[in-house]
């Protein structure tokens, strides 16, 4: 293996080449192979009415489900956004000019893999999980649809690369970058808020202290200030605190009734959201003649949030099933049985060679390093699903970090261990 990936390493700007590729394969599957998948297997195109919003964002600068006009709080704005700047360069050209950028931007990860895998094991080792990346079909498979998944994939990416290259380079140009990237993150994906958190942290543990301190805090400053417009949006719009989007009661409601009709169809993501669909339908139909639409936003997620602590505080066993269930369901849970058979393949091996990575490095590292909170945040990220509502989709965004942790098993010792591996007592590069 060593001797294909020096060969391999020989090729000048071999990096460049896994990443257009990349691009190709993105536009390949989404012009003339999907198109022919999309029908025989119920494969929807933009099941949330993301197509909606960017319409919404272009004909009236309002995040709404064109052709209605009423504001939403079900979505944060950035990938709207992108789906609306797609649409007005490419004369509303839908959806293949978002379909090509969402390529574009799958090539970019890729890239951001390699520039994190070089950095911290060097360039054999980074060409090999950038050409996993590449080539991996659950990623390849996103690039077609209208779904969050491409874009939160990149900024996760972003996120790993900007802070080792904080980590690197102490300062203000690197903490905004941080800040920055965090900021568009939590604007993408309200999952994204628990890193305002828990990212500021893991910088003051993983650089010296004194700089970690104001480094982390202008990280978190920056991020939040990007936030701040809009939650002073939703603010005016509603006189609540809602910093990006709502949803969390939805999902809790969506994952307790997965739960619930698991054993009816354990392999099928579609029969569990049709067993599901009713009750939600029901109670969005009753307040429909009646409230504007955020209006209804609000009401059914408070609605579902109310109902789910309710029976979590009178049945916290079904809690713990719940949280077991989506701890499965997270990496293994496709459309339909052959989709999470085939998923689970991909997934599961996946899953134990990063498990294996981590722990290796856990064992050659001294102190709490920019690698150990990079390991942070893909196992923060997937703890948050578990409670509320998790199938294999959401797994996607941890994938590209999870295949270049997990490539580092063919280093050195010396490599996984030292190279470039922040020590929390002296702030040094080892």
């Amino acid at each position: 293996m060593r001797r294909v990936l020096e060969r391999f390493a020989a090729l000048r700007q071999a990096h460049f080449y896994i990443a257009l590729a990349a691009v190709v394969l993105g536009l390949t599957y989404s012009f003339f192979i999907y198109p022919r998948l999309a029908e025989p297997f119920d494969v929807g195109l933009d099941p949330d009415n993301y197509g909606k919003l960017g319409y919404g964002l272009l004909k009236t600068g309002t995040l709404s489900y064109y052709p209605d006009t009423e504001p939403s709080l079900a979505r944060g704005p950035i990938y709207p956004l992108f789906l609306g700047l797609s649409l007005k360069v490419s004369g509303e050209l839908y959806p293949q000019s978002v379909q090509l950028f969402q390529s574009i931007l799958f090539g970019l990860t890729c890239l951001l893999v390699y520039w994190t895998a070089t950095t911290l094991w060097g360039r054999n080792i980074a060409l090999l999980a950038s050409f996993v990346c590449a080539i991996h079909p659950f990623l390849i498979w996103y690039t077609a649809r209208i779904w969050i998944e491409t874009l939160a994939s990149f900024f996760f990416s972003a996120l790993i690369a900007s802070t080792l290259f904080l980590g690197m380079k102490p300062g203000i140009p690197g903490a905004i970058l941080v800040g920055v990237i965090l900021g568009l993150s939590l604007l993408c994906k309200a999952t994204f808020l628990v890193f305002l958190v828990v990212l500021p942290i893991g910088l003051v543990f993983a650089m010296e202290k004194r700089t970690g301190w104001r480094l982390a805090l202008l990280v978190g400053l920056t991020a939040s200030i990007l936030v701040l417009p809009w939650t002073i949006r939703n603010w005016n719009l509603t006189g609540k605190i809602i910093p990006v989007h709502l949803l969390a009661g939805y999902n809790l409601q969506r994952g307790d009734s997965f739960v619930e009709h698991y054993r009816k169809a354990p392999l099928s993501h579609s029969e569990l959201w049709d067993m599901s669909i009713g009750e939600i339908d029901e109670l969005q139909s009753s307040l429909l003649p009646r409230l504007r639409r955020w209006e209804q936003e609000m009401i059914i997620d408070s609605v579902f949030m109310h109902r789910s602590l309710g029976r979590y505080l009178e049945h916290p066993e079904f809690l713990l099933k719940k949280v077991v269930l989506n701890g499965v369901m997270f990496w293994t849970l496709g459309g339909t049985p052959p989709k999470s058979v085939f998923i689970s393949i991909l997934q599961i091996p996946l899953v134990f060679t990063f498990v294996i990575a981590a722990l290796r490095m856990f064992r050659l590292q001294r102190g709490f390093t920019i690698q150990r909170m990079h390991i942070l945040l893909v196992i923060t990220y997937y703890i948050i699903h578990l409670p509320f509502f998790a199938v294999a989709r959401f797994s996607v965004v941890l994938v590209p970090t999870m295949i270049l942790y997990g490539a580092s098993l063919l280093s050195t010792d010396a490599e996984s261990g030292d190279r470039f591996a922040l020590d929390s007592h002296d702030g040094g590069l080892s």
